[in-house]
């Protein structure tokens, strides 16, 4: 795989009247009103992807709300700082008290995506629990991490049901490997190989099985 760009950083501005919370999945990097990532490399053939929660105050806007200045700046594949490149966006959305119109208006795919993430959180708080010998308490957020997933695959596009039925198998192979000594060693490889690529902005590919 080449490498087509070096030390990417995202930079997310949010205005008055827009909360930051979090980005999901990922270790915190908001501090104030400011986000950001950075990316050592990105490959010609390689996705990256956030997804970055926030509150929004409507008393602050009428119409429309801008949620965001993005900025990505990046050198080339040699690396070199003089040949860095920068690219800016802003984000706006329409607001309106139709809740019909609003649920209509929601991006199906996003969706699912941000609940992967979500799951990815949780995820990782289980599997810190079994490492701490707590077995009930890891087993229970297994399933109900299970149980969202599956509520979230019966109205996912197709194309994503796939990608939330190998975070499922993920979730019930960890159940089945827990013990009060914690997850066996093919289900932790399989668990952290999904952490690491969320943590890491990647698009899910499934670990290989052995």
């Amino acid at each position: 795989k080449s490498v087509v760009a070096r030390r990417i950083v995202l930079e997310i501005t949010f205005p008055e009247g827009v909360q930051p919370r979090r980005f999901l999945g990922r270790p915190d990097a908001i501090e104030g009103r400011t986000a950001r990532i950075e990316f050592s490399t990105l490959a010609g053939d390689q996705n990256r992807e956030v997804l970055v929660s926030c509150g929004l105050d409507p008393a602050k806007f009428d119409k429309q709300a801008r949620l965001a200045e993005v900025s990505v700046t990046w050198d080339d594949s040699t690396g070199t700082a003089k040949d860095r490149q920068e690219l800016n966006r802003k984000v706006v959305v329409n607001l309106t008290d139709n809740a019909a119109e609003a649920k209509k208006s929601l991006y199906a795919e996003v969706a699912v995506q941000a609940e992967i993430y979500r799951n990815a959180d949780a995820a990782d708080k289980a599997l810190a629990l079994a490492d701490s010998g707590k077995k009930e308490e890891a087993d229970a957020i297994f399933g109900s991490q299970i149980e969202k997933l599956r509520a979230a695959q019966t109205a996912a596009p197709a194309a994503q049901q796939a990608v939330l039925e190998r975070e499922i198998e993920v979730l019930e192979e960890s159940q089945q490997g827990l013990s009060e000594a914690g997850l066996s060693k093919t289900s932790r490889k399989r668990l952290q190989w999904n952490l690491y690529q969320r943590r890491n902005a990647k698009t899910i590919e499934p670990a290989p099985k052995k």
